[in-house]
């Protein structure tokens, strides 16, 4: 939970320096989502450094991925990444969620892939992630019904591809 006297938050674009904060939460968030999906005891043996390369990647100049990162007091918690059309990211460190820091960077989001001269943004997400899922149509992206299955470093699960039309910019 947030702390009252938080310092602000700030958004920047990401750069590779920030893989490391990113790769700490995103462990945390992945943890508190996936780890229930999990053979018993197979989430010990995931550690947050398992996540580096995919986000140096992901922040490298020459990645075709665009991030922003949201930081408090210097210190990155949260970020959103998009390729295209497709909405690829958006997670907020455990601790700072609740403060409107996703639905900033969701906005944010899907202004980078309206820039980008996109009408209409697709996301994916697990579906048995109930909570966002709701927070995701709250705010105006519908279910179109399809399922994919994706599979990360050994680990697959299926997810709900959902779509918002965006205004033009």
């Amino acid at each position: 939970m947030v702390e009252q006297h938080a310092p602000a938050v700030q958004f920047r674009k990401g750069v590779p320096a920030d893989a490391h904060g990113i790769a700490e939460y995103y462990h945390r968030c992945w943890l508190t989502a996936s780890a229930s999906s999990l053979e018993p005891g197979a989430a010990e043996w995931f550690e947050a450094s398992m996540w580096l390369d995919l986000f140096h990647g992901r922040l490298a100049p020459d990645s075709s991925m665009r991030t922003v990162v949201a930081t408090s007091g210097g210190v990155v918690v949260g970020h959103v990444q998009v390729e295209g059309n497709l909405l690829v990211h958006l997670f907020v460190d455990p601790e700072h969620q609740g403060a409107g820091i996703g639905s900033r960077l969701l906005a944010i989001g899907e202004a980078l892939i309206a820039e980008a001269g996109h009408t209409d943004a697709e996301l994916h997400t697990r579906v048995d992630n109930d909570q966002a899922i709701a927070w995701y149509r709250s705010v105006g992206w519908q279910h179109t019904g399809r399922l994919i299955h994706s599979a990360h470093d050994g680990i697959g699960y299926d997810e709900h591809v959902l779509i918002k039309h965006l205004e033009r910019r």
